[in-house]
């Protein structure tokens, strides 16, 4: 199983959503999102351990390098026979190692990562292979790495969406006279929205 496109979110009446903008829709970005269930580990014996994790952002240095790592390590074990869709996968294997912090550490002021990476696994530039076999969260139960991917994909999409062209803003803002919320979510999509609410704030909508 690869990360793929995330499914739509439907939340029942009455429960606490998975996400909340907590100010993003004020331009206010919150660089943590809590983990509601936390994440998940299959032990030897078979069990589920459950720990509780929260999301941080990583920056693109970051991922990049840990993308040269995958592809190091994959061209190690299988030469020139794996896919674009395994080096993502192993990429954000590695990122998560970065991305998952304790919640108590955050309270701390010092996010310390749940699992950190072997302090072997890259010497010189060269990626040990043991050590990647060997990672920490390769343990993640069934379908926990597509959820994360998926928690994480909408952590950005929320508080660090991509700017909407002016005349897509423009356009938004003469829509909102006179459409429905679920009508210009339906044409534009959540980003562009969250957008143009930052830029007006706590401004009314424009007449």
């Amino acid at each position: 199983m690869h990360p793929e496109t995330s499914t739509p979110l439907s939340q029942p009446p009455g429960l606490v959503p998975p996400m909340k903008l907590f100010g993003a829709e004020q331009g206010k970005v919150i660089p943590h999102h809590p983990l509601r269930d936390g994440i998940y580990l299959l032990e030897p014996d078979g069990s589920l351990r459950n720990v509780p994790a929260t999301m941080r952002f990583i920056g693109e240095q970051k991922k990049r390098t840990n993308s040269n790592y995958a592809r190091q390590y994959l061209q190690k074990k299988r030469g020139d026979k794996f896919t674009e869709s395994e080096v993502i996968w192993e990429t954000f294997l590695l990122n998560l190692h970065d991305i998952l912090v304790d919640p108590a550490s955050i309270e701390a002021g010092v996010s310390k990562p749940v699992f950190s990476l072997p302090l072997t696994l890259v010497h010189k530039g060269v990626m040990n292979e043991t050590d990647m076999e060997m990672l920490p969260l390769r343990a993640l139960a069934d379908g926990e790495m597509q959820r994360l991917n998926d928690e994480y994909t909408l952590f950005m999409e929320i508080q660090l969406p991509p700017y909407p062209t002016q005349e897509q803003r423009s356009q938004i803002l003469e829509e909102g006279k006179t459409c429905a919320l679920s009508t210009l979510h339906s044409r534009h999509g959540s980003s562009a929205l969250i957008q143009v609410l930052h830029g007006l704030g706590k401004a009314p909508w424009p007449e």
